[in-house]
C-alpha cells in the first residue's frame, strides 16, 4: 500500500531538510537540482524505453503528460543520455497567490520540488481509486495517507518554529519560507485526499481553515482575527480622516449631514457599478455599512439628547408619549437612510429602556406620598431602584432616574446644575462646578436647601482620591451657603457589601475627618431587609452644625 509522502518527510524528517548545511553551498544545491532534475545514464543497450521507465521511477514530481529532454554525449568510448523534464507548453501556468516569490534560489528550487511532486501526489491519488483491487484496499489507502500527511504537517509546523530567525520575516527566511511552502501543499493534498476517501470512510470532510487550526496550532482562526483587527484599525483611521475633513467645532447636526452624504453617494456609486460588467465588489457594501453605522451612532446620540437629556423638566407623561411618538415615526421610515442607520445601532433597545423607567415611575406617581422627610424619601427611593438594579449601565442614569423619581414625589429638583465652585484648589481655577443633584426650596425663590452627590465604588483602599474628591466638592465648594443637610450617595459595586461599608466609615473618619470619628450608624424601620447603610457625620461651620448623610446602596448586579 502506498505511501504518497515520502518526499515530504524527506523535507521534514529526512536528508532533504532545508536549513541543511549541504544545501547553504552553490555546489550542494546544484546536487539538489541534479538529484531532482537531471539523471546521466549510460547507454548499455539500444532499449531506450527502458531508460525512460528507470528515469520515471527514479524521479519524484513525474507525472503523466510531463515531457522529457534528452541530450546525448559525443563521447563515443562511453556515450551517455541525461534526461531532464521540461515544462508542458499544453497546460495554463497558474499563480498560487497563497505562495509568495521565493527570496533566494534555494527557496526556487525546493518550491518548484514540492509543488511538481504535489503534482503526482494529486495524479497518484486519484488513479489508485481505479488501480486498487476492492473497497476495502480503498479505504484503508485513503485512511493511511490522510493520517500520514497530518503527521507531516505537524512535524513541518515544529520545525518551521524551530528553525524561525528573530527579527527575520518568514519570507525574507528561505528555510522558513519552505516549509511554510510545504505545509500549503500539505493542506491542499489533504483537500483532495478527503474529498476523494472521507466519503468512503466515513469521516467528515474538513475545509482547509479546519485543517489549518487542527494542525498548526489554529493558525487560521488567529488569522481571520488578526484581519478583523487590522480591518477595524483602518475603519477607525477612515472614519477619523473624514471627522477632519470639517471643523472641530462642528455641531452634532453638521457631522449628521457629513455622514448621511457619504451614506448617499456611497450608495449612488453601488447602484452604477452594480450595471457595469464587472458588478459591485464587497468592499463596496462594507464602505456603505461603515458610514451607515456611523450616522446611526450620530443620530443615537442626537435623538437621545432630544428626547431624554433635554426634556428633563416636560414632565414625565409627555416626556414619554414624545419618546413613543418618535420612536414609531422612525420604526415607519425605517427604509429610510435615517431609519436604516439607527437600526444599526443601539437607539431602539436604549429608547424601549427609557419607556419601561418611564412607565414604572408613572405607575408609582398614582401611589406615591407627597415628600414628607428628605432622608426617608431618598432611601425609599433607593429601595425601588435596588429592584431595576440591572437596567442602569452607569451612574448617570442611575442619577437621571432618582431625579425622576424625585419630582414625581414632589420634590424641586435640578440635575447637573451649575452652582458653586469646582474641586480646583487654586483660588485663580474656581469655575462654576456640576452638582449631581440639587434640591430647591420652591417657598424660597428657588434657593438650594440639599445636595446630592452621588458616586459608585467597589473598593476603599488608603489609595481611594475618589470619596476625598467628591466630598471634599461637596463640603468645601458646592454648598457655599451652609445646607442644614446634604447627602452622599455611594452606590457599591463590591461582592462583599457589609465589608465595603465598614472600610468606607474608616476611610471617611481618617481622611476626611482626620482621624476623628464622625460617621454614625442610623437605624432605619423601613431598610431593615434591604442592602442599604445610613451613617450621619456632623460639620461645624461657621458657628453651626450641619448635617451630612451617608447613604450606601448594594448595587452589584
Amino acid at each position: 500500500m502506498n505511501n504518497e509522502f515520502i518526499l515530504y518527510d524527506r523535507i521534514v524528517n529526512g536528508n532533504l531538510r532545508p536549513h541543511l548545511e549541504r544545501f547553504s553551498t552553490p555546489v550542494g544545491l546544484k546536487e539538489l537540482e541534479k538529484e531532482f532534475y537531471s539523471k546521466t545514464i549510460i547507454i548499455q543497450n539500444d532499449n531506450i524505453g527502458s531508460l525512460f521507465d528507470e528515469f520515471i521511477n527514479d524521479f519524484h514530481g513525474i507525472k503523466d503528460g510531463d515531457k522529457l529532454e534528452i541530450e546525448i554525449s559525443d563521447d563515443d568510448a562511453t556515450p551517455q543520455i541525461v534526461l531532464r523534464p521540461i515544462l508542458n507548453s499544453e497546460e495554463e501556468s497558474l499563480i498560487n497567490i497563497d505562495i509568495p516569490p521565493p527570496p533566494n534560489e534555494k527557496a526556487e528550487i525546493f518550491l518548484r520540488i514540492i509543488e511538481n511532486e504535489y503534482n503526482r501526489i494529486e495524479t497518484s491519488l486519484t488513479k489508485n481509486l481505479t488501480s486498487l483491487n476492492n473497497e476495502n484496499d480503498i479505504k484503508i489507502y485513503g485512511l493511511k495517507n490522510i493520517q500520514i500527511a497530518k503527521k507531516i504537517a505537524r512535524d513541518s509546523h515544529l520545525l518551521g518554529k524551530k528553525i524561525e530567525k528573530i527579527g527575520v520575516e518568514s519570507w525574507d527566511n528561505p528555510n522558513t519560507y519552505i516549509i511554510y511552502v510545504l505545509k500549503k501543499h500539505l493542506i491542499y493534498s489533504l483537500l483532495i485526499m478527503q474529498n476523494i476517501y472521507c466519503p468512503l470512510i466515513g469521516q467528515k470532510i474538513q475545509t482547509e481553515g479546519e485543517l489549518e487550526d487542527e494542525l498548526f496550532d489554529c493558525q487560521h482562526s488567529i488569522a481571520i482575527s488578526k484581519a478583523a483587527s487590522l480591518s477595524d484599525f483602518i475603519n477607525v483611521r477612515h472614519i477619523e480622516k473624514l471627522y477632519n475633513e470639517i471643523a472641530k467645532s462642528a455641531t452634532l447636526e453638521e457631522k449628521i449631514n457629513l455622514f448621511k452624504n457619504k451614506v448617499i453617494e456611497q450608495m449612488q456609486s453601488i447602484t452604477k457599478k452594480s450595471k457595469s460588467k464587472y458588478g459591485v465588489v464587497k468592499f463596496e457594501y462594507d464602505l456603505k455599512k461603515l458610514y451607515q453605522k456611523e450616522l446611526g451612532k450620530l443620530l443615537s446620540e442626537y435623538y437621545y439628547r432630544k428626547l431624554i437629556s433635554e426634556s428633563k423638566e416636560i414632565g414625565i407623561v409627555k416626556k414619554y408619549e414624545q419618546i413613543i411618538k418618535t420612536i414609531t415615526k422612525l420604526k415607519i421610515n425605517h427604509a429610510s437612510i435615517e431609519g436604516q442607520a439607527l437600526e444599526s445601532s443601539d437607539f431602539f433597545s436604549k429608547m424601549e429602556l427609557e419607556k419601561e423607567l418611564l412607565k414604572e415611575l408613572m405607575d408609582i406617581s398614582l401611589s406615591i406620598p407627597k415628600p414628607e422627610n428628605i432622608c426617608k424619601d431618598l432611601i425609599s427611593l433607593l429601595v425601588v431602584m435596588q429592584t431595576r438594579k440591572h437596567s442602569f449601565r452607569n451612574e448617570n442614569q442611575l442619577n437621571d432616574y432618582l431625579c425622576d423619581l424625585l419630582r414625581v414625589k414632589g420634590y424641586y429638583v435640578a440635575d447637573q446644575s451649575r452652582s458653586g465652585r469646582s474641586g480646583s484648589d487654586n483660588v485663580e481655577n474656581y469655575e462654576s462646578g456640576e452638582l449631581d443633584i440639587s434640591i430647591r426650596d420652591i417657598t424660597n425663590n428657588g434657593v438650594i436647601k440639599t445636595i446630592i452627590e452621588s458616586l459608585e465604588i467597589d473598593s476603599c483602599g488608603d489609595g481611594n482620591n475618589v470619596i476625598k474628591s467628591h466630598i471634599g466638592k461637596l463640603l468645601s465648594r458646592y454648598d457655599t451657603a451652609g445646607n442644614e443637610e446634604n447627602y452622599v450617595i455611594v452606590y457599591s459595586k463590591a461582592s462583599d457589601f457589609n465589608a465595603l461599608w465598614i472600610k468606607y466609615k474608616n476611610h471617611i473618619d481618617r481622611f476626611i475627618f482626620q482621624g476623628v470619628k464622625n460617621v454614625e450608624d442610623i437605624e432605619v424601620e423601613q431598610i431593615s431587609k434591604s442592602n442599604i447603610k445610613v451613617g450621619k457625620s456632623y460639620i461645624e461651620k461657621e458657628g453651626k452644625q450641619l448635617k451630612l448623610y451617608h447613604l450606601f446602596v448594594d448595587m452589584k448586579k
